[in-house]
């Protein structure tokens, strides 16, 4: 009998660890979330309170006071446990074998690094999706699939307390909507938040809604720039000129999404959406998105798993007609340790 050579778990791992960071160039939500492998059973982390107030005064010969401790919360939510396999099936794989060549092996590596290839781009596509839904909305529910045309249900879940910002006149009102008002106005939301949403501060938009931006004529606002030779108002970069010299925030245009299982391309950032993305006084990072301990690797370890499973391969259990299985899968889901540095914004009006 012919036997299928295809990648072993471990070279599935060590072509995964070449390939990701090229696949992961370019994905903002996994830059402001990075992934982490956590050793624990759900999604969890600990952030203290904080603490302020004034030196207490003592005087000569007198006794100084206590002061409290510092307490903390804990944060944690059940995982998300994701999954899904590409099959190769007894069509697929006779053609790989040539005729007469019964004892000889028969390559899979292409089609298995191929469907590898696919289901890490959905694996990210999946996280990042994950990432939008909580930087804009502060919450995030993946449903259950649709059977029958019975709508899913809701089975993973999570909410974050971001802030949130509302525009007065919608962005794409270009004669009265006040892009540069809104953007001083979001600045003061860093107030007691440990934050800061000045010009260190990134905006993310699309590029619909960056050009409304580019468009606006409000005499009062930023069309009252657009006579200012020194200033170039018909670019992205040109308004960040003007932002950065007002102290408000960087626009970045993130028109990036994924498609559907209908071929449907969505926006990951819709029109007249934004969210704000402040620079912590610490230094420290926003958060992370956590993989989570998962029975599917060797000895439950933390993290992604991907196998090549053969379905028909000699033995108890051996299944016909054959099929060859690209598994790819991961426990976790995001850990917004500091939602105040985020700011949902609705530029509707």
């Amino acid at each position: 009998m012919a036997t299928l050579i295809f990648p072993t778990p471990d070279e599935l791992h060590e072509i995964e660890q070449e390939i990701a960071p090229r696949m992961l160039e370019g994905r903002v939500g996994l830059e402001l979330l990075p992934i982490e492998n956590d050793d624990n059973h759900i999604v969890q982390w600990e952030q203290k309170d904080n603490f302020g107030g004034m030196q207490q005064i003592r005087g000569l010969n007198g006794d100084p006071k206590a002061v409290g401790k510092s307490l903390g919360k804990k944060f944690m939510f059940a995982p998300g446990v994701y999954g899904e396999f590409e099959p190769f099936d007894e069509m697929e794989i006779t053609k790989r074998r040539k005729w007469g060549s019964r004892d000889q092996h028969v390559n899979m590596d292409d089609l298995t690094r191929d469907a590898q290839d696919k289901l890490l781009v959905r694996r990210y596509n999946r996280m990042e999706w994950i990432i939008w839904q909580v930087l804009l909305n502060g919450t995030f529910l993946v449903p259950t699939p649709a059977e029958n045309d019975v709508p899913g249900g809701a089975i993973y879940r999570a909410s974050f307390a971001i802030q949130n910002f509302a525009s007065g006149i919608g962005w794409d009102n270009h004669a009265n909507s006040t892009p540069l008002a809104d953007l001083r106005a979001m600045a003061l939301l860093s107030r007691g938040k440990g934050t800061n949403f000045g010009s260190v501060a990134k905006f993310y938009i699309n590029q619909t809604t960056a050009n409304h931006m580019l468009a606006n004529t409000n005499p009062n606002d930023l069309g009252a720039y657009r006579k200012d030779n020194a200033i170039q108002m018909d670019s992205v970069g040109g308004v960040n000129t003007l932002l950065r010299l007002a102290g408000v925030p960087e626009v970045i245009v993130y028109d990036e999404g994924d498609f559907d299982e209908a071929n449907q391309f969505g926006l990951y950032i819709p029109d007249l959406r934004a969210a704000l993305i402040g620079r912590r006084n610490s230094g420290v990072p926003l958060g992370k998105y956590k993989c989570t301990r998962n029975a599917n690797n060797d000895g439950f370890a933390p993290g992604p798993y991907t196998d090549v499973i053969d379905r028909g391969a000699p033995g108890p259990g051996r299944q016909i007609p054959r099929t060859v299985e690209v598994h790819d899968g991961h426990n976790g889901g995001p850990c917004l340790e500091f939602p105040g540095t985020v700011v949902s914004c609705d530029l509707t009006g």
